[in-house]
Order: structure tokens, then sequence, then C-alpha cells
């Protein structure tokens, strides 16, 4: 989750090549994708979303949602 954090895409690329636990949530309940969306790392948060991964919130901000739609 720290690469998703930092924004580093190539890292989170390879760690899900490996088999990482996209889904997997922190013991506060944020996925991957929901720290990409929180921490604003755009790349990180497209390409978790473009491979399917969960996001363990309800709603984002419009920002994101146009981000995620336009890409």
């Amino acid at each position: 989750m720290l690469a998703v954090e930092e924004g580093n895409e190539g890292c989170v690329r390879m760690l899900v090549e490996a088999g990482a636990d996209v889904d997997a949530m922190s013991r506060y309940g944020a996925t991957a994708l929901d720290l990409a969306v929180l921490s604003k790392q755009k790349a990180c948060g497209v390409y978790l979303h473009s491979i399917g991964a969960y996001s363990n919130q309800k709603k984002y901000p419009t920002e994101w949602l146009v981000v995620v739609e336009t890409e």
C-alpha cells in the first residue's frame, strides 16, 4: 500500500503481477484503491480501477470519478 500512497505505479504493477492482493485492507479498512484516491495518485488509481480493484468507500469526490471515466 505504500507504493500506492507514494504514486509508484511501476512498483504497484510489479506487485500485482507477483500476486499481491489488491483488495487487501489496512487495519483501518482502506484498500489500495481507496489509498490511491485519498493520496491523489491518479495513475495508480486508474490502474487499480482498470484491473477491478475493490473500494471500501461508497462515494468519491466528483473530480475522481471524472478521472476514472475519461482515462
